[in-house]
């Protein structure tokens, strides 16, 4: 919980600055090594059928694990999303293929449940959802 609060508060941890403002923004700004990427230094961003929903800001950025854990921050609405989740037990065929729909749509959820609605134009869902 103290490395999301930070983060989201652009490197300041209580009232203590732990990375200085440009170096969180360096690795969480897209490194475009490969074009058309949207991974960050160490950390991914909101693109298309992305991970964590569909109402993330551009802003936000996200890390998501081998078991399907995931963390979302998102400065603009100042929140952030943690699932976690052993979507690889008894074996990684329990991950395909709907896993990655459902972690997405839990993540739209939680921004539903909070009252923020507005779709991100450049985000789509997995499949449709009714």
């Amino acid at each position: 919980m103290l490395f999301r609060s930070m983060m989201l508060n652009g490197g300041i941890y209580g009232w203590k600055r732990i990375f200085k403002d440009e170096t969180v923004k360096l690795f969480t700004s897209r490194a475009n090594v490969v074009e058309g990427s949207s991974r960050c230094l160490g950390w991914d961003s909101p693109d298309g059928k992305s991970s964590g929903g569909v109402f993330l800001s551009d802003s936000s950025f996200g890390h998501t694990g081998y078991t399907g854990t995931s963390l979302w921050i998102d400065p603009e609405n100042q929140m952030f999303v943690i699932l976690l989740t052993n979507a690889v037990y008894p074996n990684r065929s329990w991950k395909e293929p709907k896993y990655y729909d459902w972690r997405q749509r839990i993540h739209s959820a939680v921004y539903g449940a909070v009252g923020i609605t507005d779709k991100n134009p450049r985000l789509i869902w997995r499949r449709e959802w009714k």
